[in-house]
């Protein structure tokens, strides 16, 4: 999958029923960090406008608790236990 198509999912995954949402300074954070994890910070034109279009969809369904986790991860392993679980639809 691509890189940014990647760090689009992943940002769709933190998508939850939370009350609070996380501000746009932590959604710029963890888009930030998973550009870096992912090696994009060097190679993508991700920039300016296209990041806030992802912080927009960060704080309109994201949860604090994963962008967070987001944040302060390190490695891709790191990210995959950001992830909350996926039931399967029956």
């Amino acid at each position: 999958m691509g890189g940014m198509k990647r760090v689009a999912l992943l940002l769709m995954v933190v998508a939850g029923a939370a009350c609070s949402k996380p501000t746009a300074d932590d959604c710029r954070k963890a888009i930030t960090n998973l550009q870096r994890i992912q090696g994009l910070d060097q190679s993508s034109n991700l920039r300016g406008q296209d990041i806030e279009a992802y912080v927009r969809k960060c704080r309109a369904t994201g949860d604090p608790q994963t962008v967070k986790c987001f944040i302060d991860a390190k490695t891709d392993a790191d990210i995959a236990r950001c992830e909350p679980a996926v039931t399967p639809a029956k």
